[in-house]
């Protein structure tokens, strides 16, 4: 069954008037899927994804999502944006402009003029072109020489920018047009180097290049163009009946697909996938999460790439939320981090995958780590996982649980868990106690509790801060279901 349509709603084997003796497979891991109404489903799943295996144990696993390594540190107070070019990593952070090797060492190449908010990259040969809001940059990556966009026919509080076949293009605060550097040159402009958004008369928002052609966003339409020569023209009959929110949501995955955040025409919001001129939302399971934000003009996502699996991140800063989406397995879960006394959205700011490794800029450090699989705190802060499970319910009958087992990897050091059961629709959650410790052991059966008594909806949670690999292999029960 898809992941993205539910996870497979709990699958009780159920004995009808008889006490049940057989542990079976119960359906424990399970999406983000929370619902406006906690009566309703409280799903959660936090800083855990989604693996699945039709030949393993269980048949759906939740591994923990990567820790954190520092990599490279700073006195700076805030990583505003990265990008990587020709197998090198470059970062701002405050007004600084890095190169940053291998080994983490950063050698500063320029200064901003400003301090705050992101900063937007491009690139062609040879060039980068980042801009600020206030104004433009271009670093020649082979003279190492930074150098402030004085031209007058530039852009210089630009809203977006992207590359294509050796030109710059940015779009026009308030504005359709698109302008476009001369060719191979980040430092030239012409104004009379344009072109207009003009399939539905509206404001272009932004611009990403995909798949050799350019996408022009508006608020309720996406236009195609391509280089004809002259040099950009909008591709005939090409248009997406669905706009943007906010043009830094927008990403493009190894398959050429476009994620973005969307405004619905009724209002609200969702996550659309889009490819070629065929596109869907796939938001649902965190719909009523996208209904009561406050503010998504801050919002920004980046897509990347690892253990085999292609996520995309994205990040409300004022809401203090940041959800997941994994391309490979459809399915949704939410990334925490514990800041100031407090969890809170994910501290990456950005993200650029570059010498093997996954490097992300804090957001309130001017710290850059490494996501790593094999490390299981934030730079020795520990990481609280968390899952809650969809209910169980039958009907409003009496369900009695017998026997449960919950399945963790064994053998991988002190790992302390708590579980949690709800006969209340999880309007209250009860821990089980102990603590369990699923111990050093290979092999241990681990988290068996029984006699659970009985309820109409069961929920259960679990929670834990180990710093041990936590793999959630899934559950096993016996329970039972009365007739009445």
């Amino acid at each position: 069954k898809s992941l993205n349509s539910g996870i497979m709603i709990w699958a009780l084997y159920l004995f009808y008037q008889k006490i049940g003796t057989n542990m079976s497979i119960i359906d424990w891991n399970n999406s983000y899927d929370k619902s406006d109404s906690p009566d309703w489903n409280q799903a959660q799943l936090v800083n855990w994804y989604l693996i699945a295996n039709k030949r393993g144990k269980l048949p759906l696993a939740a591994f923990p999502t990567p820790g954190l390594t520092l990599w490279s540190s700073s006195a700076g107070s805030v990583c505003r944006g990265g990008i990587k070019y020709n197998s090198i990593a470059y970062a701002v952070i405050d007004n600084k402009f890095y190169e940053v090797n291998s080994a983490g060492t950063k050698t500063e190449r320029g200064t901003l003029t400003t301090s705050t908010g992101r900063v937007k990259f491009a690139k062609i040969t040879d060039q980068i072109v980042m801009i600020d809001g206030t104004h433009g940059y271009h670093y020649d990556c082979i003279t190492a020489v930074f150098t402030q966009i004085s031209d007058v026919d530039f852009y210089h509080t630009a809203t977006s920018i992207t590359a294509m076949d050796e030109y710059f293009l940015f779009t026009k605060p308030l504005s359709a047009t698109i302008l476009y550097s001369d060719i191979s040159n980040g430092l030239s402009y012409n104004a009379l180097n344009i072109f207009q958004k003009n399939r539905v008369a509206e404001n272009a928002l932004g611009v990403k290049a995909i798949h050799g052609q350019v996408w022009v966003f508006g608020e309720t339409s996406i236009e195609p163009y391509f280089n004809s020569g002259a040099p950009f023209e909008r591709s005939q009959d090409s248009v997406l009946n669905i706009g943007v929110s906010n043009i830094d949501t927008v990403c493009s995955s190894s398959d050429s697909s476009m994620y973005f955040l969307a405004q619905q025409s009724g209002g609200g919001y969702m996550i659309v996938q889009a490819k070629q001129d065929q596109f869907g939302a796939i938001s649902e399971n965190i719909r009523d999460d996208l209904k009561v934000l406050t503010t998504v003009s801050d919002a920004f996502a980046y897509i990347y790439k690892q253990a085999d699996h292609e996520f995309y991140v994205i990040t409300f800063p004022t809401d203090a939320k940041t959800f997941v989406y994994d391309i490979t397995t459809q399915s949704w879960h939410e990334r925490q981090s514990y800041v100031s006394g407090q969890y809170t959205r994910h501290i990456s700011n950005f993200c650029i995958s570059c010498y093997n490794k996954v490097i992300i800029g804090d957001y309130q450090s001017g710290n850059l780590y490494t996501m790593d699989t094999s490390v299981y705190t934030e730079a020795g802060t520990a990481i609280r996982r968390q899952l809650v499970t969809y209910p169980y319910y039958s009907e409003g009958k009496y369900i009695t649980g017998h026997k449960l087992e919950v399945l963790f990897e064994s053998g991988v050091g002190t790992s302390l868990i708590d579980v949690y059961f709800s006969k209340d629709d999880g309007h209250t959650f009860t821990a089980f106690s102990p603590t369990r410790d699923i111990g050093s052991t290979y092999g241990a059966r681990t988290l068996l509790y029984d006699r659970l008594g009985m309820s109409r909806s069961w929920q259960f949670k679990v929670v834990t801060t180990t710093t041990a690999k936590p793999v959630m292999l899934g559950a096993v029960g016996d329970f039972s279901v009365a007739e009445w």
